[in-house]
């Protein structure tokens, strides 16, 4: 598969697997990949030369208008990320899990609020 392909094949198979579950009044994504570029570090001369290839799908903005456009979606919670960068863009809320190899971060979800903590 070439990196075309590759790139619409990932949200498109998030779209099916929302269809799926048609039936759920509510939803959280879990997407392994940053959702959108804006959650990415800039400038990219930040990131360092070796991590450049890491971001090839990272912040790719499909993934966000796919879970924006369904209005079960309120919650992103994704990988790919060491920081806690939370955000928030119209009605959905955006969580990057942030940690590192050393310190990983635990998000509790109760139902209206998201809280972060630190663990070893």
């Amino acid at each position: 598969m070439n990196d075309a392909s590759a790139t619409e094949w990932q949200p498109t198979r998030l779209a099916a697997r929302l269809k799926e579950v048609e039936s759920a009044a509510r939803l959280i994504a879990l997407l392994h990949h940053v959702p959108r570029k804006s959650l990415l570090v800039h400038p990219r001369w930040f990131v360092p030369e070796p991590w450049h290839f890491a971001r090839a799908f990272l912040g790719f903005n499909r993934f966000y208008e796919l879970v924006e456009a369904d209005p079960r979606v309120k919650l992103i919670v994704n990988g790919q990320t060491h920081w806690a960068r939370s955000t928030r863009r119209r009605s959905v809320e955006c969580h990057p899990t942030g940690g590192d190899d050393v310190e990983k971060q635990l998000l509790a979800f109760d139902g209206k609020r998201l809280r972060r903590s630190s663990i070893a």
